[in-house]
Protein backbone atom coordinates (compact mmCIF):
# COMPACT_ATOMS: atom_id res chain seq x y z
CA UNK A 1 0.00 0.00 0.00
CA UNK A 2 1.25 3.45 -0.89
CA UNK A 3 1.97 5.84 1.95
CA UNK A 4 1.29 9.55 1.87
CA UNK A 5 3.21 12.32 3.61
CA UNK A 6 0.57 13.74 5.91
CA UNK A 7 1.42 16.75 8.01
CA UNK A 8 -0.24 17.03 11.38
CA UNK A 9 -3.73 18.51 11.11
CA UNK A 10 -4.07 22.02 12.53
CA UNK A 11 -6.91 24.25 13.69
CA UNK A 12 -6.91 25.70 10.16
CA UNK A 13 -7.95 22.32 8.68
CA UNK A 14 -11.74 22.29 8.44
CA UNK A 15 -14.28 19.51 7.96
CA UNK A 16 -15.55 19.38 4.38
CA UNK A 17 -19.10 18.84 5.67
CA UNK A 18 -19.53 21.38 8.47
CA UNK A 19 -16.35 23.50 8.71
CA UNK A 20 -15.59 22.35 12.28
CA UNK A 21 -11.95 21.57 13.03
CA UNK A 22 -10.94 18.42 11.14
CA UNK A 23 -9.36 15.50 12.96
CA UNK A 24 -9.39 12.90 10.16
CA UNK A 25 -7.89 13.15 6.66
CA UNK A 26 -8.88 10.48 4.13
CA UNK A 27 -6.85 10.27 0.92
CA UNK A 28 -7.90 8.34 -2.17
CA UNK A 29 -4.81 6.31 -3.13
CA UNK A 30 -5.72 6.35 -6.83
CA UNK A 31 -6.27 10.09 -7.24
CA UNK A 32 -4.52 11.65 -4.24
CA UNK A 33 -7.61 13.73 -3.47
CA UNK A 34 -8.37 14.11 0.19
CA UNK A 35 -11.38 14.69 2.41
CA UNK A 36 -11.33 16.17 5.89
CA UNK A 37 -13.72 15.14 8.65
CA UNK A 38 -14.67 16.34 12.11
CA UNK A 39 -14.85 13.40 14.55
CA UNK A 40 -18.66 13.07 14.47
CA UNK A 41 -18.82 13.13 10.68
CA UNK A 42 -15.98 10.60 10.46
CA UNK A 43 -17.94 8.27 12.76
CA UNK A 44 -20.91 8.52 10.39
CA UNK A 45 -18.67 7.87 7.37
CA UNK A 46 -17.24 4.75 9.02
CA UNK A 47 -20.73 3.41 9.67
CA UNK A 48 -21.52 3.83 5.96
CA UNK A 49 -18.59 1.54 5.12
CA UNK A 50 -17.43 3.73 2.22
CA UNK A 51 -13.84 3.96 3.41
CA UNK A 52 -13.30 0.29 4.29
CA UNK A 53 -11.51 -0.61 1.05
CA UNK A 54 -7.78 -0.45 0.42
CA UNK A 55 -8.35 2.55 -1.87
CA UNK A 56 -8.21 4.94 1.09
CA UNK A 57 -5.35 6.10 3.28
CA UNK A 58 -6.73 7.26 6.64
CA UNK A 59 -4.90 9.73 8.89
CA UNK A 60 -6.79 9.79 12.21
CA UNK A 61 -6.01 12.35 14.90
CA UNK A 62 -9.23 12.00 16.92
CA UNK A 63 -7.12 11.18 19.96
CA UNK A 64 -6.37 14.91 20.12
CA UNK A 65 -9.99 15.77 20.84
CA UNK A 66 -10.23 16.95 24.44
CA UNK A 67 -13.21 15.10 25.91
CA UNK A 68 -13.42 17.55 28.79
CA UNK A 69 -14.00 20.57 26.54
Amino acid sequence: METFPTPELTAADRCDLCQAQAYVRVINVDTGHDLLFYGHHWNKAQISGKFETDKWFIWDERSKIDASA
